[in-house]
C-alpha cells in the first residue's frame, strides 16, 4: 500500500499478504461499518482474500473465502440484491463460472431513526453561495444547507462513491460564523428497555471541511425526558481538524456509543458548523445516523400491587430498591504516551445513583476465515476471537469525568508503535448486585500522545 502525501507523491506503508496469484483488488465497504475495505481475487487458488479496514489506513490480517473457483479474474463489486450492502462478482477462467458472494449484515440505512440523515432532495446548492432549506431538519441558528458532491471547491461525486455519500452534503452556508439544525427522534418505543439499562445510542456521521482551513462541524444527541427537559451527558462526535485530514477536502467516518439514561423518551441530534476563516462556513458533514441497540436481558415486570407480606423477625432488610449500576461512557478518543500507557476519559452520568465501578478492557478483532459456495450469502463482520491490548479497574463518581490509565500489554504496545493511530473497541463491564453483568461495548482510537 502507498500513501499520499497530498502533493503527488507516495510512500510505501505496508505489504498485505494474500492468497497464491493475485488478480485484481477492488475496494469497498465490506462489513458495512462505513470503512473502506480491500478484496483481492486469488486467481492461483479457489479464494478471494478480504482485508477489514479500520478507518485509519490499516487493515486486519487476511480473512479468506473459498469456493469460489479457479482462475479467478478481478472482483467486482455491486449491490446486486439492492438491501445496501456490497456484493462481489469473480469469474472462473478455469472453471468457467461466475460466482456471486452476496454480502450479508445489515442494510447500512438499517435502524437509523433520522430522517433525512444525508440532507437528499432537489434544490442542493450549486455554489457556496446559495443556502436552500432541507427537510427534516430546523435551523437553529446561521445558515446551514445543502450543496451537490461535485460543486467546485467541495467534494467530488468520485468522493461521494468512495466514502458511502449520497448526491448532497451537509454544510455550513455562506456568511455564518456559527450554523446549526437539529431533528428530534421520539424513542418511547424503546422506553421498558431505556428504563431496564438495556439501550445504547450510537451516533456516526461523515466529518469534514475545506483544504487547510480551520472551518469544522460537530453532531451531538442529546437524551430529553417526557418533559423535553435534558438528561446526562450528552453524546457527541466531531469536529475532525485539518490535520486529521491531511489538510484535504473529504470528510472522515466518526462514531460513538453511550448508555441511554432512564427515562429517556426523545433523543434530540444536533449538527454545528463553526467557521474559523474566510467568508463562508466550510464545516461539512454527511450520512448522519442515529441508532437504538436493546441488550440481551429479561424484560422488566409489572405485577399487579398486592398487600406486602410481613416478613419475619429475624429477617435481613432488603436492598432499597435502586437502579441498575450505572455504566459509564467511554470517549471515543485515547492518547497513548511513549511508555505505553492510554488516557482514556470515562463519564458517570449525573442520573446514577452511585459511582460507576468497573472493569474497562481494551482489544481488537483477530483474523476470521470462512468459505462460500456459488449465491451463498457471506456475512463478512469482525466478530470472532478477540485479540486483548490492555485491562484497568475503574471508578468514577456520579455525574463527573476521570482519566483512567491503561498500561497496554506487548501486543498493544506493538501495535501502537507500528501505527500513528489504532482502531479498537472499549469494553467496560459492572457487576450487579445480583451477579449478573452489565456489559457495554464502544469504539474507540488509540492515538499516540506528545513525545512520540
Amino acid at each position: 500500500m502507498l500513501r499520499g502525501d497530498g502533493d503527488g507523491g507516495f510512500a510505501v506503508v505496508r505489504s498485505l499478504v494474500t492468497g497464491d496469484g493475485p488478480h485484481g483488488v477492488a475496494a469497498t465497504d465490506a462489513d458495512s461499518d462505513g470503512r473502506v475495505d480491500l478484496i483481492a481475487s486469488d486467481s492461483a487458488g479457489d479464494t478471494i482474500s478480504v482485508f477489514l479496514g479500520d478507518g485509519t489506513g490499516d487493515f486486519a490480517p487476511r480473512s479468506a473465502i473459498g469456493g469460489v473457483g479457479a482462475g479467478t479474474g478481478p472482483p467486482a463489486i455491486a449491490d446486486l440484491d439492492e438491501d445496501g450492502n456490497a456484493d462481489v462478482v469473480v469469474a472462473g477462467y478455469d472453471s468457467s463460472t461466475l460466482v456471486a458472494l452476496l454480502g450479508g449484515g445489515p442494510s447500512p440505512g438499517a435502524g437509523n431513526l433520522l430522517a433525512n440523515p444525508g440532507g437528499e432532495g432537489p434544490g442542493a446548492a450549486g455554489d457556496s453561495a446559495a443556502a436552500p432549506t432541507f427537510p427534516g431538519w430546523t435551523r437553529v441558528s446561521g445558515q446551514p444547507t445543502v450543496v451537490r458532491y461535485g460543486t467546485p471547491g467541495f467534494p467530488t461525486f468520485v468522493d461521494a462513491g468512495r466514502l458511502g455519500g449520497g448526491t448532497n452534503l451537509f454544510i455550513g452556508g455562506p456568511a455564518s460564523a456559527s450554523s446549526a439544525a437539529e431533528q428530534t427522534v421520539d424513542v418511547s418505543a424503546y422506553a421498558t428497555a431505556i428504563d431496564a439499562g438495556r439501550a445504547d445510542a450510537t451516533l456516526s456521521a461523515l466529518i469534514g471541511g475545506f483544504l487547510a482551513q480551520g472551518d469544522h462541524a460537530s453532531l451531538a444527541a442529546i437524551h430529553l425526558d417526557g418533559a423535553a427537559q435534558p438528561l446526562g451527558a450528552p453524546l457527541t462526535i466531531g469536529p475532525v481538524t485539518g490535520a486529521e485530514r491531511h489538510n484535504l477536502t473529504t470528510l472522515l467516518r466518526r462514531a460513538a456509543t453511550g448508555d441511554i439514561p432512564a427515562g429517556t423518551r426523545a433523543i434530540r441530534v444536533t449538527m454545528a458548523m463553526t467557521r474559523v476563516t474566510g467568508a463562508d462556513n466550510q464545516g461539512f458533514l454527511d450520512d448522519l445516523s442515529l441508532r437504538v441497540t436493546e441488550s440481551a436481558g429479561p424484560p422488566a415486570t409489572h405485577p399487579a400491587p398486592s398487600a406486602p407480606a410481613s416478613p419475619p423477625a429475624d429477617a435481613t432488610p432488603a436492598d432499597p430498591p435502586a437502579a441498575r449500576p450505572p455504566a459509564a461512557a467511554v470517549s471515543p478518543l485515547a492518547t497513548v504516551s511513549k511508555d505505553g500507557v492510554a488516557a482514556v476519559a470515562l463519564t458517570c452520568p449525573a442520573t446514577a445513583t452511585t459511582a460507576c465501578r468497573g472493569t474497562l478492557v481494551i482489544d481488537i478483532a483477530a483474523p476470521v476465515a470462512g468459505r462460500a459456495t456459488a449465491h451463498q450469502r457471506v456475512e463478512i463482520t469482525r466478530g470472532g476471537r478477540r485479540i486483548k491490548l490492555g485491562k484497568r479497574p475503574f471508578s468514577v463518581p456520579s455525574g463527573r469525568r476521570a482519566t483512567v490509565s491503561v498500561r497496554l500489554n506487548r501486543a498493544g504496545r506493538a501495535r501502537i508503535a507500528s501505527r500513528p493511530r489504532l482502531t479498537a473497541r472499549a469494553v467496560t463491564t459492572v457487576r450487579r448486585p445480583d451477579g449478573t453483568r452489565l456489559v457495554r461495548t464502544s469504539r474507540i482510537v488509540l492515538s499516540r500522545g506528545a513525545g512520540w
